[in-house]
């Protein structure tokens, strides 16, 4: 592949090659609108492989008893329904995210899995991220690598996951694409 091969390309080629989604299933419907393919995990369809892959890491750590509470789909509200000034009704914003965890120590996290940052998203984490201040948020774009841990990752933590991925995608890539 001339251009090499995108991360989203590799990670389900990758969790194909390795079993990584086990009771997991395309959903009927395929691709999605932005091109993510539905999965099923335990009888449960999600919008993403990168989304199932990491509720099956949350729904683990669950069962070890590593987080207390597992919510999927928590929706927020981030601006109430009201009237302008012609009289005209608008509905109210909500943000809903992939999951959203509690550990025993009571500190909650809100995570949101991602392949790709629509407009639409980033407008609505800002709005997020303004009026619940005291939630802490994560994107989680590699599921299997993402530390599920109460504290909030700092961008050198980031920036190493996002390193380490992109090594094993280039010498994924030599190994099997380029022979």
């Amino acid at each position: 592949m001339a251009g090499g091969t995108s991360m989203k390309s590799f990670a389900s080629a990758y969790a194909q090659a390795n079993g990584l989604l086990p009771n997991s299933s395309p959903a009927k419907g395929g691709r999605n609108k932005h091109g993510a393919k539905k999965t099923n995990v335990d009888g449960i369809t999600f919008h993403s492989r990168t989304e199932a892959r990491f509720y099956t890491r949350l729904n683990m750590l669950l069962k070890a008893r590593q987080l207390v509470k597992l919510e999927l789909q928590p929706k927020f509200m981030l601006q109430e329904e009201f009237i302008d000034g012609i009289g005209e009704k608008h509905k109210p914003i909500y943000y809903v995210a992939d999951f959203k965890v509690t550990f025993p120590d009571g500190r909650t996290k809100v995570y949101d899995t991602k392949g790709d940052k629509t407009p639409d998203y980033v407008l609505k984490k800002k709005m997020f991220i303004f009026r619940y201040r005291d939630e802490v948020f994560e994107e989680v774009f590699f599921p299997d690598e993402h530390p599920v841990v109460p504290d909030p990752l700092l961008l050198d933590k980031i920036l190493e996951i996002r390193s380490a991925a992109k090594q094993r995608s280039t010498e994924w890539e030599n190994k099997y694409i380029k022979k």
